[in-house]
């Protein structure tokens, strides 16, 4: 091909799940993210220096989410420029308003101003992706900016009506999202007890 090196698509006949099963959140300066070469999918991740057990830093965090309530959506726009742009968001219920849920918020807030956040999303097929990373194959990458904004919450009008909160983590990005290859046990090593 003389303008664009195209990749086969290949589509296996099977049926594709929808709904995300776990949501894990992070501090994308704290993680290295292997890529391979030929897939561009990630095949590994490891904590970087400074970030380990005894200085408390390189955790991965639950997000508890209600059951089937959490999806990702991306949105791709092409500029005038002719850049491409992806809206990435994720949003997941937070059942049961309280203290706790606040100072996640505030911890979040917080987070996605001053470094941005680092998501991992595991699909109820069993793909996992990864949002916000900062580093790969030991280098910095271009700023993949994931902030909480946008979200809502209320208490419901009836006693027979929910409580929570529906965090939405947004970010554009130059590409969709990529696919972590080592599967979600990885991760759930490295959460914080």
């Amino acid at each position: 091909m003389l303008c664009v090196d195209f990749t086969k698509l290949k589509r296996n006949c099977t049926p594709s799940s929808g709904g995300i099963s776990r949501l894990l959140i992070f501090d994308p300066n704290d993680f290295n993210f292997t890529q391979d070469a030929v897939k561009k999918s990630y095949t590994a991740v490891n904590r970087r220096l400074g970030a380990d057990a005894e200085t408390d830093l390189g955790f991965f965090f639950d997000i508890p989410f209600k059951r089937k309530e959490a999806e990702r959506v991306s949105a791709q726009s092409l500029g005038t420029s002719g850049a491409t742009k992806y809206t990435h968001t994720i949003s997941a219920l937070i059942p049961a308003l309280g203290q706790e849920v606040t100072n996640f918020l505030t911890n979040i807030d917080a987070a996605s101003y001053c470094c941005g956040l680092g998501l991992v999303i595991e699909h109820n097929s069993g793909k996992v992706f990864i949002a916000g990373e900062a580093y790969v194959n030991n280098k910095a990458i271009p700023k993949f900016w994931i902030e909480h904004s946008g979200s809502e919450g209320g208490s419901g009008k009836n006693i027979d009506e929910s409580n929570g909160y529906t965090i939405k983590l947004v970010g554009d990005y130059s590409r969709e999202l990529n696919e972590f290859e080592g599967g979600i046990d990885v991760f759930l090593e490295m959460m914080a007890v």
